[in-house]
């Protein structure tokens, strides 16, 4: 019928969405925020998508409406769903990069045998490097 592609349109939009937010966790900080983006033009497209079968549900037979609005009334509820994860996810992101920033600039450096060694490490990676020379020295 005339409401399939809005359909079409929907189930491809949450899949696209749910795809692209699975590899967030495992994904490096740059790649984080372009998920994100990717994600939220795929969110404001499915917002988009459900005001437009809004109005045509107003144009179908009147014992249709009742079944579509409710078809709807889910399409929405999984919007709102997304929304809240990408909201998160953000938050998580941002903290991370505050993390990151707040440290100082040298985060990125490691000392190996006294000499600085700029090794891309994360500031993990320097602390727990710190420990292991500890270790060592006990």
């Amino acid at each position: 019928g005339e409401l399939d592609d809005y359909e079409d349109a929907f189930e491809d939009g949450f899949q696209s969405l749910k795809t692209n937010l699975d590899k967030f966790s495992k994904a490096q900080l740059l790649e984080k925020s372009q998920i994100l983006k990717t994600a939220k033009r795929n969110l404001t497209e499915l917002e988009d998508n459900a005001k437009a079968y809004k109005q045509k549900i107003f144009e179908m037979p009147k014992n249709q409406e009742k079944n579509l609005m409710d078809k709807l009334q889910g399409y929405n509820q999984k919007i709102s769903e997304f929304k809240a994860e990408i909201k998160t996810k953000e938050q998580e992101m941002l903290a991370s990069k505050k993390e990151l920033d707040g440290d100082s600039d040298d985060d990125n450096v490691v000392y190996s045998n006294g000499k600085l060694d700029y090794n891309k490490m994360t500031s993990k990676q320097v602390i727990n490097h710190g420990f292991n020379t500890q270790d060592k020295s006990k």
